[in-house]
């Protein structure tokens, strides 16, 4: 069975790098497909360069127009923003920019990387939640952070994410509390961090599964190495040991088969 597209993000770097004529241009074009009933623009541009907003008319009318074309429609136009601590919330500018997307009914919802030393604390989270509630923007995610070269220093463990999540779920308005998410690699989607089939916090070797996207698959997220419990685990990952290496995943995949199996919807 096909699915039409509903959903488009615009983004590919940011869209404030965006000429209002290439903004407006590609806006338009997304609203006349009959299918797509959401669009979405993303840009951090609300914690590093707000002052676009509030000075650059051109490109809030051609932002403007769009948004009214979407409301004629009956379509959905948001702004999502990517602010990770409330330091990058600059109150004056911020909030009069905020002041003008939300004059034109668009909601702005914000997608946080949780960051080693920079966010991972239950206090600063909750500090940048309620700094986004106050200028009115939604706190949407919290992700792990992607792993990717070079940025292992930056990352946390999952085990360090769930425990975040609990120390803060419920300490504010629940439409001010994010969800806590894994990104996974390989095209697997975003999961709720919880969810997974199977966690092993000594090798840091997390499955899980996303049937919408491969029932018959499972994706892996491994935790930083820096974070494992298990020195044979770390050395397995640090001298680059195929062959131990390949056993912990394959455990791991095992074990989730197993999980997975007993937990099938059909049984419930």
């Amino acid at each position: 069975m096909l699915f039409a597209i509903r959903d488009v993000v615009v983004s590919g770097g940011d869209v404030f790098q965006l000429t209002p004529s290439m903004l407006f241009f590609i806006g338009e074009n997304l609203l006349n497909i009959h299918h797509v009933r959401r669009l979405r623009f993303a840009t951090k541009g609300l914690s590093v360069l707000p002052m676009k907003i509030t000075s650059d008319h051109l490109w809030m009318e051609s932002f403007g127009k769009i948004v009214c074309k979407a409301q004629k429609l009956g379509k959905h136009v948001c702004v999502h923003t990517h602010i990770n601590h409330a330091n990058e919330i600059s109150s004056d500018f911020t909030y009069r920019a905020m002041e003008m997307i939300q004059d034109l009914g668009v909601v702005v919802r914000n997608q946080t990387v949780l960051l080693n030393g920079v966010n991972d604390h239950p206090n600063r989270m909750l500090d940048l939640q309620e700094s986004l509630g106050e200028i009115g923007i939604e706190p949407y995610y919290v992700y792990l952070g992607d792993m990717i070269p070079g940025s292992e220093n930056l990352r946390t463990s999952l085990q360090k994410l769930l425990l975040l999540e609990k120390e803060t779920r419920g300490a504010t308005a629940g439409f001010l509390t994010p969800q806590y998410v894994t990104d996974l690699p390989h095209g697997g989607g975003k999961r709720l961090a919880h969810s997974y089939e199977f966690y092993d916090r000594k090798t840091g070797i997390s499955v899980y599964s996303s049937p919408k996207v491969c029932r018959e698959k499972f994706f892996i997220y491994c935790d930083p190495i820096h974070t494992l419990q298990c020195e044979d685990a770390q050395r397995a990952w640090q001298h680059h040991c195929p062959q131990s290496q390949n056993r912990m995943l394959e455990n791991a995949r095992a074990a989730a088969a197993a999980a997975a199996a007993a937990s099938e919807f059909h049984q419930i």
